[in-house]
């Protein structure tokens, strides 16, 4: 059985635990610890890291490619005041509405999810895995129960609960905690109650009952929700009050793929890392076996080696017979033919790209000017010049969607692209220089 080290960020310090996985079953090897990050370098690692300003949410939004799916995503949460800097957003499709897509999505600090990778890069560790302790905490929840139940998690400075149901996480909530006073059992309380509350006045859930996670699960009150004590059956090695208080070590295993905060950058990176190693195993391998593969087939490529010099000799007998069937002349004229196909193929079309350009085109922006020509490279230059009314954030949406499908024909980078927007007269002024590809 793989070794499976799980790591939690814990402040400046990391926290680890070893497991291993049978079939089903979660097997602890060794107790969570404080180390240090040096110790996994080379390894394969899932982190797990405390988000304060986590946002988990639900979008009904049109379809199209997952980055204006993003996009929409970051505009909602503008909408709301949530976040003040551009939040890092993965997202799970919930359910296919044919025009439209229902989509969870978690919203988190950008720049914490960027030092912890570069953390881990420093020392060339290999992530498979970063979430929030809060996803897998609920997750560890999920998979103990499918039931509508409440999960909250209590310590010194952190305050979170969850309602969690039918395989998904239905709400949650992080609360901020006054590190002078710490968590009061009147605080606690008034979350429970509020939670419980919106579950069955405004979801219209029936829950049946509430596990608590955390040092400080005993600051739980009574309400008509009943406490559950959960089994856990589905791991071994660790006792109840160990999983009930680090709930996330556990959880972590159980988190969906679209889930995982890593960058997509970062993803390409570990697969193409992944594919080298494998060719660098086979090719290890491959040398120890090289001789008596040699050995074996060498006979057998004499014998394949005769039987090619016959084929050659008949094409060429062929060749012969050809070429008194189709005179030099015509074939000359054939090559020429199919010569001019190819470079009208490659030629640059105007009305074609036009009337592409007007399908993409948002009906709110207007293409004020283009210009073209070609270039000693063969190339055709494009400039485009496109306006849009309005706020400022309204244009600057309408124009990333602009480019964004622009970019499947047109070559270009940030360096040949200007925006200019007139507050006067709430207009947005956008070119776009680049090059048409064939």
């Amino acid at each position: 059985m793989k070794k499976i080290f799980v790591l939690q960020k814990e402040g400046e310090k990391y926290i680890a635990a070893q497991f291993k996985k049978k079939g089903s079953e979660i097997i602890l090897q060794d107790y969570p610890e404080e180390t240090i990050l040096k110790k996994f370098k080379a390894r394969e690692l899932t982190l797990i890291k405390y988000f304060p300003e986590l946002y988990l949410g639900k979008e009904v939004i049109p379809k199209g490619p997952k980055e204006l799916i993003k996009i929409q995503i970051r505009e909602r949460l503008k909408e709301l005041g949530i976040f003040e800097s551009t939040p890092f957003i993965v997202f799970k499709i919930e359910e296919d509405l044919e025009t439209q897509l229902e989509v969870s999505f978690i919203a988190v600090n950008k720049l914490l999810i960027e030092e912890i990778v570069s953390e881990t890069q420093k020392i060339e560790a290999r992530i498979k895995l970063l979430s929030a302790e809060q996803i897998a905490t609920c997750y560890l929840t999920i998979h103990e129960t499918k039931e509508n139940i409440i999960s909250i998690y209590l310590s010194e400075d952190k305050l979170y609960i969850a309602i969690t149901g039918l395989n998904k996480i239905i709400y949650l909530r992080t609360l901020s905690i006054n590190k002078s006073f710490g968590i009061t059992p009147s605080q606690v309380e008034e979350t429970l109650l509020t939670t419980i509350d919106y579950a069955e006045r405004v979801l219209g859930i029936s829950l049946k009952g509430i596990i608590s996670y955390g040092p400080k699960r005993e600051l739980v009150p009574e309400t008509s929700i009943p406490l559950i004590e959960a089994s856990f059956s589905f791991i071994k090695g660790a006792d109840i009050n160990l999983i009930l208080e680090k709930p996330y070590f556990f959880g972590s295993f159980f988190i969906p793929e679209e889930y995982n905060l890593l960058p997509e950058d970062y993803k390409t990176f570990q697969k193409h890392f992944s594919l080298v190693r494998k060719i660098a195993y086979f090719m290890l391998l491959s040398s120890f076996l090289s001789y008596g593969v040699w050995f074996y087939y060498t006979p057998k490529a004499k014998t394949e080696e005769e039987k090619y010099k016959v084929l050659v000799k008949e094409l060429r007998l062929k060749n012969a017979e050809l070429e008194q069937i189709i005179p030099p002349e015509t074939e000359e004229k054939l090559k020429k033919i199919i010569s001019l196909k190819k470079d009208y193929l490659k030629t640059f079309k105007l009305n074609t790209f036009l009337s592409w350009l007007n399908t993409i085109t948002p009906g709110e922006i207007r293409i004020s000017d283009i210009e073209g020509k070609k270039e000693e490279n063969e190339k055709f230059s494009l400039l485009i010049k496109a306006e849009c009314k309005g706020e400022l954030n309204y244009i600057q949406n309408k124009f990333d969607v602009f480019l964004l499908r622009l970019k499947n024909k047109i070559e270009t980078n940030e360096n040949l692209i200007s925006f200019i927007y007139d507050e006067k007269n709430k207009k947005g002024y956008l070119t776009i220089k680049g090059f048409y590809k064939n």
